[in-house]
């Protein structure tokens, strides 16, 4: 389906949504009225407006949602490649680093406190943690960073 398509079938699903709670409204409206006639007053009401804006509101969450699931909507740009020459989504795999891959993996610079002295690489400080006696420091390679802690 082209971006054209999707596009009208999306403005057609808001406008029906909005349709439908309007409608909604105004029977509402009708119905909570005490004497049960049907005029200007009952498509105008507040409730009727009302409703309209809960259903356009509804199709536009609808809309967004499905939307930001379709899978070729996703920007190219964020698709890098690792040494190996794997594709990976730069920014889309978030996860909390294990402290193995922290002490096993090159790209964090695995060293012990008195072995810094020794050490050749350099980097920004991503851990500094005391366990066992022993302050264990991870470094990642220099990047533009902003480090707020305390």
């Amino acid at each position: 389906m082209s971006y054209e398509k999707r596009a009208k079938f999306s403005l057609g699903a808001i406008v029906f949504l909005t349709v439908i709670g309007y409608a909604v409204g105004t029977v509402l409206t009708y119905l909570t009225s005490t004497p049960q006639v049907f005029d200007v007053s009952t498509l105008t009401n507040t409730i009727s407006l009302a409703g309209a804006g809960v259903g356009l509101l509804f199709g536009f969450v609808m809309q967004l949602s499905k939307l930001m699931n379709d899978k070729n909507f996703s920007n190219s740009k964020t698709k890098t490649k690792t040494k190996d020459g794997k594709d990976t989504e730069q920014y889309f795999n978030s996860r909390f680093v294990t402290e193995n891959e922290l002490k096993s993996e090159k790209k964090f610079k695995f060293h012990l406190w008195q072995d810094l002295k020794r050490c050749t690489s350099e980097g920004i400080v991503i851990r500094a943690e005391l366990k066992n006696r022993q302050l264990m420091v991870n470094m990642y390679k220099p990047i533009h960073t902003l480090v707020i802690g305390t």
